[in-house]
Order: structure tokens, then C-alpha cells, then sequence
């Protein structure tokens, strides 16, 4: 099927907790504040409030990426699926591990997917349902669409971003390539990694 599993690296997730053990770290979060705490000594070494947090990528730098959003759980259970009834903000914030300092809070339209060093990805698509063709509806269908954008680290802003009117099979992320899987071919898209 289409459901998408944590347990392989190269599929997009959103990575929910609520609870997440990295390094001497637990961080726990809820629908308002990411709260940090000592393994070895259960003291909250920080919190950051942000609403409707629904998990959390970290890269090698000592950062955090927490994915928040202002919808309710319920509707994010299809992680990357866009519902085009809603008006939904996504918010990334970049969080220093150890201190709790936001470096960054935007608004780049979807959720990290994806980071790998220097490479950090939002990803989101939406699949249009086959209509009927003998059917008769005046409803206005949106479009199958998926949206890519690569994000610098330094300062969240888009550095990349590729929107097709289709919907990707399969999407697996490996370092700096993409390799999306429609129903008539595969695209490889590769980022020189200087």
C-alpha cells in the first residue's frame, strides 16, 4: 500500500513522537511546547513553544528540526497528503539541541521530510481521486500536485523548489538525490553537494 513507514530511511515521514531519545537528551512535546530533558537526570534543560508540533528530524550539527502545523492531529495522520478543505499553515523551526535557541522560524509551505547534512528537504504532495468519467459534478477538482523544496540550514530559506502537476508513486530521498517513482517513469534529481 501507500502507508509509509519510519523504519525506512528512505521515505518521507514526519517523524512523530511524542517522545524522542537523541544522544543524552529525551525530548517530549505535546500539542504546544517541545520540551528538552536530561537522560541522566530527568532536569528540563529547555523549552520552545510552538503549536501543533507533530515531530522531528535532527542533522549532524546539533540541531533539531521541529515540524509544526495549525492543524489538528487527525488531519496529519496521511503525513505528506495536502487537504485542499483546509487553510494549513506548516512551520519548521531549527533549534539548537543543547540550548533550546531558536536560529530560525518560517513558514517554507510543508513539513521537513528529510535532512542529511547540509541537505534539508520539505516534501508534499497531493493525489487527485480518478473520477468517474460517465460521472456528472460541477465540483472544482484539484489537481494531482507535489512540491519539493530544499531549504538552507543557515537561515531556512528556499533554496530549490520544484512543483510538478502529478503525484509521485514513491519518493526516496538519499543524501543529496531524489528519486521519485510515477506511474510512467523515474526522475532522478541530484544536488551538487559543494
Amino acid at each position: 500500500g501507500s502507508e509509509l513507514h519510519d523504519n525506512d530511511p528512505g521515505q518521507t515521514s514526519i517523524r512523530a513522537g511524542p517522545v524522542i531519545e537523541h544522544g543524552d537528551t529525551l525530548y517530549v512535546f505535546d500539542k504546544a511546547t517541545v520540551t528538552a530533558f536530561d537522560l541522566a537526570k530527568g532536569d528540563v534543560r529547555w523549552r520552545v513553544p510552538t503549536i501543533g508540533i507533530v515531530g522531528a528530524f535532527f542533522d549532524d550539527a546539533g540541531s533539531m528540526y521541529v515540524n509544526s502545523s495549525t492543524a489538528d492531529l487527525d488531519s496529519l495522520r496521511f503525513a505528506r497528503q495536502i487537504d485542499i478543505n483546509k487553510k494549513v499553515v506548516s512551520t519548521v523551526l531549527r533549534i539548537d539541541c543543547k540550548t533550546g535557541r531558536v536560529y530560525w522560524n518560517i513558514q517554507p509551505g510543508g513539513l521537513v521530510s528529510h535532512v542529511d547534512g547540509k541537505f534539508v528537504f520539505c516534501f508534499a504532495s497531493y493525489q487527485a481521486p480518478d473520477l468517474d468519467p460517465d460521472s456528472l459534478t460541477t465540483v472544482q477538482v484539484m489537481h494531482s500536485s507535489m512540491d519539493i523544496r530544499r531549504l538552507d540550514p543557515r537561515n531556512g530559506k528556499v533554496l530549490f523548489d520544484k512543483v510538478e502537476e502529478r503525484c509521485p508513486l514513491s519518493v526516496r530521498f538519499n543524501g543529496n538525490m531524489i528519486e521519485l517513482v510515477f506511474r510512467k517513469e523515474v526522475e532522478v534529481l541530484k544536488f551538487m553537494t559543494l
